[in-house]
């Protein structure tokens, strides 16, 4: 058997070339965005240290808002705005930095409320604050 023998024809290449086009052009349609969070030139950079007060916490990445907006934020905002606010750092924060905007007591006293909101990270939290509060630590 020759090299030339394991080489695909012509007609493959013209072929596969033009296919590989075609979906490239459909891809890029794919990846333009719909609605959605809006993202722009303008948004404050993400941070991960949270003690920056004036920057952008890595949590909030879809929202340009500060670490000292998100606590104002988690303070005057109606109950229901709060809890969606909890879920949403519960469920795109590291759990160690959760305990720098709630605590524990209270994010167990509302539970029930902030759970819808805690999507992919649920099971997580059922089974951390469910165990600690079998172990007496939460009330």
């Amino acid at each position: 058997m020759s090299v030339s023998s394991l080489r695909p024809s012509k007609a493959f290449h013209v072929t596969n070339g033009a296919r590989l086009d075609e979906t490239r052009r459909r891809a890029s349609y794919r990846r333009a965005p719909r609605g959605g969070a809006r993202h722009n030139a303008y948004m404050r950079p993400l941070t991960t240290d949270l003690l920056r007060e004036e920057e952008r916490p890595y949590f909030l990445w879809d929202e340009d808002r500060s670490v000292a907006e998100f606590r104002q934020a988690l303070q005057c905002a109606d109950e229901r705005e709060r809890y969606r606010l909890i879920g949403k750092l519960m469920r795109e924060a590291r759990d160690t930095d959760v305990w720098r905007f709630v605590t524990p007591g209270e994010v167990w006293a509302h539970f029930k409320a902030i759970e819808p909101y805690l999507g992919r990270r649920r099971p997580f939290w059922v089974y951390l604050l469910t165990g600690w509060h079998r172990d007496g630590l939460l009330s």
